[in-house]
């Protein structure tokens, strides 16, 4: 049988779902990381399903403290300096950029923003970065509340040519 946890990036509730497990008659758990730029506290309760010999993997990446298990990943390094290139390719000349700063693969797409636009000796302004965290998507999402955005865009994109998105799920 297969059972789907939903951990809303919350790394109480994937303690609470973890704990779980453990007393399940569980043969393996595929995990997508919590606040996944962070160490995982949790790392007690994965090294003990581990020691019951359960399969971990990981997808989309791992935890710092736990890179010794196998992980599904895409190349986000890649897909955000693909999209700065591509941007920059497309004449745009000032690229501001919205990331979840609670996620490792935010923080990947990032890095190959920034990288697409120093390769092509566009001007990084760090006031043209929005960071955003779980709590702020999720009442995004669930009361359409935009005012980070808002703001963020009105005070800081006037002279902006384009705005690279970066969206979890």
């Amino acid at each position: 049988a297969l059972s789907v946890y939903i951990t809303d990036n919350s790394v109480s509730k994937e303690r609470e779902i973890l704990q779980q497990l453990l007393t399940l008659p569980v043969r393996g758990v595929i995990s997508q990381p919590c606040k996944s730029c962070f160490p995982t506290p949790n790392k007690d309760l994965y090294l003990k399903l581990h020691q019951r010999d359960v399969s971990l993997l990981f997808f989309n990446e791992n935890y710092s403290n736990l890179m010794e298990f196998p992980s599904l990943q895409w190349d986000n390094y890649a897909g955000g300096y693909f999209l700065g290139q591509y941007l920059a390719n497309h004449h745009h000349t000032k690229v501001a950029g919205i990331f979840q700063s609670d996620s490792g693969l935010s923080i990947e797409r990032y890095h190959g923003y920034l990288s697409a636009l120093v390769e092509r000796n566009l001007p990084i302004d760090d006031d043209v970065i929005c960071w955003y965290t779980t709590s702020q998507l999720s009442l995004l999402r669930e009361k359409k509340d935009t005012g980070f955005l808002t703001r963020f865009i009105q005070k800081n994109c006037t002279f902006c040519t384009a705005v690279l998105c970066d969206t979890q799920n």
